[in-house]
């Protein structure tokens, strides 16, 4: 009973997304329709992102930005409910990274990674 259906496109370093769902339970229950929009921008090692959801659970829209270049990745984003996070990670070498983040609810981690 439910459906989902959606498009995205990418010129000149802007990404456009939309996506439009409807699961089976909330037709059942005549819940709306969620309809996501999303915008990225990349500027070489950077990315920065907007999302917007049409479901007013005040939790609608998000903000995020990203950092990749020479081993190194730094990820940060928050919405409208304040649900934040930032993680990073960096590459010493050999199959190694050291990993780490945390978010909103004090979760944190802090590591390493291989990869062979």
């Amino acid at each position: 009973g439910g459906n989902i259906f959606g498009a995205s496109a990418t010129v000149g370093g802007i990404g456009l997304t939309f996506a439009s769902k409807l699961e089976a339970l909330e037709e059942e229950l005549s819940i709306d329709r969620s309809n996501d929009l999303g915008v990225s921008y990349v500027a070489g090692p950077t990315t920065l992102g907007a999302t917007w959801n049409s479901v007013e659970d005040g939790d609608q829209w998000g903000i995020s930005a990203a950092y990749a270049a020479d081993g190194t990745t730094i990820t940060a984003s928050t919405d409208e409910g304040s649900d934040w996070s930032i993680a990073g990670s960096y590459l010493i070498g050999t199959g190694a990274t050291v990993v780490g983040g945390v978010n909103y609810t004090e979760d944190a981690y802090l590591g390493l990674s291989f990869s062979f």
